[in-house]
């Protein structure tokens, strides 16, 4: 619980600082005397009130850690593709923090500038546009990407660039609005994957052939996806999963079928919002290991899934 002329009068005496968080500092501004402080390498803004991240910030030319989760920044200055050692860069605009709604939270604007900064390994989150879709394939060394705001017209361009990204083992992508259909068929796989949050309308009502390649992912989240079908059966070969959040993913009168064998590492599963999802049914020998499992808004059932006592 500091003032904006605290932080200026002790920054001020640290000339050499290379590490200052701020995190939960009760500011709407960031002091002048922050862009002075020319060894600084980690900046943690998150979760304070500042709405505008200034121009000046690009003096910091050694800045590689900058942290504006949970601010009301919206948009980034153009100037931040200056800081060419940044390695780390997130933002998010809180709105609300319950995922089972749509916005939950919003992302800031970008500039296409920022992918010159080739140090990037870090990004989000971040609102797709044009420009930034087409050269977001810069970031070869990127290991985590959440994109939101991703359009039909993105999504196509957008995994291509991301297949380039020999690294990347954490990706979010959430869709422009509910109804925004993105299509991932014919897409190549992303082997290396480790976490996956994929929120919005897919093509056809399915699964997309994609997921065949996810061999190595740890944590799979989707919500609003629309999908005529019971999804389960394409996750099955997900041998590592250890948590899977399916939230709205599928619409019309469904039964969900865990496998005997399938997800053997399965430790937490989320199911909600599914309204007419009216079965679950879970096999002798399925998610052996599975402690806690939370399901919510699922009207349609009525009595407890059929094996859980297995």
């Amino acid at each position: 619980n500091v003032s904006s002329s605290w932080v200026q009068t002790v920054t001020g005496n640290f000339k050499l600082l290379r590490v200052l968080s701020l995190k939960f500092a009760e500011i709407t501004k960031l002091p002048d005397v922050v862009t002075t402080l020319f060894n600084l390498h980690y900046l943690d803004l998150s979760y304070t009130n500042i709405k505008v991240v200034p121009k000046a910030l690009c003096k910091l030319t050694k800045l590689q850690m900058l942290d504006l989760c949970g601010t009301d920044v919206v948009e980034l200055p153009l100037e931040i593709k200056k800081l060419s050692k940044l390695r780390y860069l997130v933002t998010c605009v809180n709105h609300d923090r319950d995922s089972r709604i749509f916005d939950c939270f919003q992302g800031a604007k970008i500039h296409s500038g920022i992918c010159l900064l080739r140090d990037m390994q870090v990004l989000g989150h971040v609102e797709a546009n044009k420009d930034l879709v087409a050269n977001v394939c810069n970031f070869t060394l990127l290991r985590k990407l959440y994109i939101m705001k991703v359009k039909r017209e993105h999504i196509k361009e957008l995994w291509t660039s991301i297949t380039r990204m020999a690294h990347l083992s954490n990706l979010l992508i959430i869709s422009y609005s509910e109804e925004e259909v993105l299509s991932l068929e014919n897409s190549d796989h992303l082997p290396n994957l480790a976490w996956f949050y994929l929120k919005g309308k897919l093509q056809g009502g399915v699964v997309p052939s994609v997921f065949s390649g996810f061999g190595k992912l740890m944590d799979l989240r989707m919500g609003w996806s629309r999908l005529q079908v019971d999804p389960i059966p394409s996750f099955a070969h997900m041998l590592h999963l250890v948590e899977l959040h399916l939230y709205r993913v599928s619409e019309g009168r469904q039964i969900m079928t865990f496998g005997a064998g399938w997800f053997p590492k399965l430790e937490k599963l989320y199911l909600a919002d599914m309204e007419q999802l009216n079965c679950i049914q879970v096999e002798t020998g399925t998610m052996p290991i599975l402690n806690y499992v939370k399901l919510i808004g699922l009207r349609s059932m009525l009595v407890v899934p059929v094996g859980f006592q297995n």
